[in-house]
């Protein structure tokens, strides 16, 4: 079987550049959720909106009895989406980028419950669709 390898270079060249944008993205919002240096505006909408999220997890609360401070529950997420989006960007390990996109699919899937069961209208959830698209 002979392999095409210009097919094979294109495919890395858009992998490539499709991690390198979702790392940075991943990023961007982890750094808007841990300090205001970049927006304090959105900074401070997003510290209300985790002050909201922090009363809506009821996992933890109903199964472990964990009550989660809304500042740890913010910082836990932008330290973790953060650290993910690092890995995509400058770790040059395949297992170490799939564990950080399932870590990213699954807090994008969070996001979206949370956003839902706070009864936020679809131009709000958007957002958080936005890195599942095509």
């Amino acid at each position: 079987m002979k392999l095409n390898w210009t097919l094979w270079r294109s495919r890395s060249i858009v992998l490539t550049a499709l991690s390198i944008f979702l790392g940075s993205f991943f990023i961007l919002m982890g750094v808007l959720k841990l300090s205001p240096i970049i927006s304090p505006e959105i900074h401070r909408e997003l510290r209300r909106n985790f002050i909201h999220f922090a009363k809506l997890t009821p996992i933890l609360t109903t199964y472990f009895g964990w009550k989660i401070p809304a500042r740890f529950y913010r910082i836990g997420w932008g330290t973790i989406e953060s650290l993910a989006g690092f890995i995509l960007i400058f770790i040059p390990f395949h297992r170490l980028k799939i564990i950080a996109n399932i870590i990213l699919l699954l807090l994008t899937l969070f996001s979206i419950y949370n956003h839902h069961s706070a009864g936020h209208r679809f131009d709000q959830k958007f957002p958080n669709l936005f890195p599942l698209s095509p």
